[in-house]
């Protein structure tokens, strides 16, 4: 416990050391090297955890996603046949036949409903 604490201590003087000295106008030019070793070093870890994130979170996410975009890419698709405009018109259209049908031609098994007797 002591020694993590210990630890983190040096480590936040050692950032303030460097905020302050990094500020004063004499180290400037002594702290050009120390800044693009430190930039090489951060860049190659990032590209690290930039493979790491590739190969181990999202290769397993890309399957799952793949199943999901085709489930939906087929709703999406069922749903534009049902919500297509020849589709309504052609409903549209048996409907109002039905109603002229049911009008010309009123006793027609088919445009009329049995109705249900009541039962005593």
């Amino acid at each position: 416990m002591k020694k993590g604490l210990i630890f983190s201590l040096c480590a936040i003087i050692i950032i303030l050391g460097i905020v302050f000295f990094s500020q004063q106008p004499n180290f400037k030019e002594a702290g050009k090297p120390l800044i693009s070793a430190t930039t090489d070093k951060a860049q190659a870890y990032l590209a690290l955890g930039s493979n790491w994130v590739n190969n181990s979170i999202i290769s397993k996410f890309t399957g799952v996603a793949q199943k999901r975009g085709d489930a939906i890419k087929t709703q999406v698709s069922q749903q534009e046949n049902i919500v297509s405009p020849k589709n309504i018109s052609q409903k549209v259209e048996s409907y109002f036949s039905g109603i002229a049908n049911s009008i010309a031609k009123p006793g027609t098994p088919q445009n009329c409903t049995a109705v249900a007797t009541p039962s005593k």
